[in-house]
């Protein structure tokens, strides 16, 4: 009996043991990923992932099987850049702050004119960073002609 208590004593023991962590505390991958929501069209939410320093474009781009890809449209001052119009919640204007006079600009290129509005942004503009935490957007409507 003595020696039963003894072994599930050291056996506790060993086990907080195998749950510390060993080697470099620097962090890891799993530390840069950010969360990002999208509301399709059709009012569906997709909840994706990004790493820290990816544009929403770059992961919009990852996911054209899930959201289709007449959510990209060719950038018109990047050569060979894709570009989303999304919209971002009032939460985030802080954060994401009015298109520049240029940006606003290619927003009117990109863009179907109509739907444009203050919660507009370029998807190449928004980066992903862990400091602001997880995102939501929505997807805004491309111009017809513009769409991949």
């Amino acid at each position: 009996m003595l020696r039963q208590m003894a072994s599930s004593a050291m056996g506790r023991r060993l086990s907080g043991a195998r749950s510390c962590r060993y080697g470099s505390a620097a962090p890891s991958v799993f530390d840069k990923i950010v969360q990002l929501t999208v509301v399709d069209k059709e009012g569906h939410r997709h909840v994706l992932r990004g790493l820290e320093g990816q544009t929403v474009a770059d992961v919009l781009q990852g996911h054209t099987d899930i959201l289709g890809e007449d959510v990209l449209a060719l950038s018109p001052s990047v050569p060979d850049q894709l570009e989303a119009h999304i919209k971002i919640p009032t939460e985030l204007f802080d954060t994401f702050p009015a298109p520049s006079e240029e940006v606003a600009r290619q927003l009117t290129q990109v863009a179907a004119p109509a739907s444009i509005d203050i919660h507009s942004r370029l998807a190449s503009n928004i980066t992903l960073s862990c400091k602001t935490g997880d995102i939501l957007v929505s997807l805004g409507d491309l111009a017809p002609w513009k769409t991949l």
